[in-house]
């Protein structure tokens, strides 16, 4: 059950702007100055802002398949979330110039995450935790280290107390990352865009992976074959020790071509059974 990213930043405050048939983008944060952070609150997923409809939206799913299907429900991490209550530019600069400040926003993230986590787990859902702004494409690595990581790993931990296997997926690069991503505690890792070779090196041995077809080879406007894409991650990633599972790099296109969609699930399936 994918939601946009954006979800708990706009229930504690910030506006985005709801599109038709695309993904929200952040339209207005909450913090204009770090000062701020002193009066937030973690929103109550019972009563703010679309997090009463999401877990609705979970709560049907699990009850019309959740005998056949896991219901899959999508949380922000605390670095996703931080930037969207302060904006991304300025939260980046926070960290260097004000890090108690950003640690303190981070801290409310964190909440934030735990509490929408546990309405989640309680209408049928299995939590991913999704941190696309913690990507190499954006931070340092020691901006990870100290920003992202520790809450990322301190979510996770809540989250196996449930006796979970829990998903974390960054997008983008995270070539300068992939040797951090076990000490998040994660159980698998979706990855966008990092070869499979260096994500099994990297971690092959105590995380499952997940990956990684880029999703626009599942546009109608794509002219690239996709059938020889999907055979080489799928001949890579059967090889990791703690197993691999196929899929897109990030969530499928809103636009996707569903004969492409139908084609990759068809060949990812004929190459299990085959093996």
């Amino acid at each position: 059950m994918f939601t946009d990213v954006g979800i708990l930043a706009e229930a504690i405050g910030s506006r985005y702007h709801l599109r038709s048939d695309d993904v929200p983008i952040l339209d207005r944060p909450l913090l204009a100055e770090p000062a701020g952070i002193d009066r937030l609150h973690p929103p109550d997923p019972g009563s703010q802002g679309r997090l009463p409809a999401y877990v609705e939206a979970v709560d049907r799913l699990f009850q019309t398949a959740g005998d056949m299907l896991p219901v899959f429900a999508y949380i922000p991490c605390p670095f996703t979330t931080a930037a969207g209550l302060r904006g991304v530019d300025d939260f980046l600069m926070d960290t260097i110039l004000e890090p108690e400040r950003a640690r303190q926003l981070l801290e409310v993230s964190l909440e934030a995450a735990i509490r929408l986590s546990d309405e989640c787990v309680l209408a049928g859902g299995l939590p991913v935790l999704v941190d696309p702004l913690a990507s190499g494409s954006v931070l340092s690595r020691r901006t990870y280290s100290e920003f992202a990581l520790p809450y990322e790993r301190r979510l996770m931990d809540y989250l196996h107390r449930f006796d979970l296997d829990v998903t974390l997926h960054i997008c983008g690069d995270t070539t300068t990352l992939v040797d951090l991503i076990p000490a998040t505690g994660a159980d698998l890792f979706s990855f966008d865009k990092l070869e499979v070779c260096a994500a099994m090196t990297a971690m092959g041995q105590q995380i499952r992976l997940v990956g990684n077809i880029s999703p626009s080879l599942l546009l109608e406007s794509s002219r690239v074959s996709l059938e020889p894409h999907c055979l080489h991650v799928i001949q890579q990633g059967l090889g990791n020790p703690r197993g691999f599972v196929f899929s897109t790099g990030c969530e499928a296109p809103i636009r996707c071509c569903a004969e492409r969609l139908d084609m990759m699930i068809r060949i990812g399936k004929q190459s299990r059974y085959e093996r």
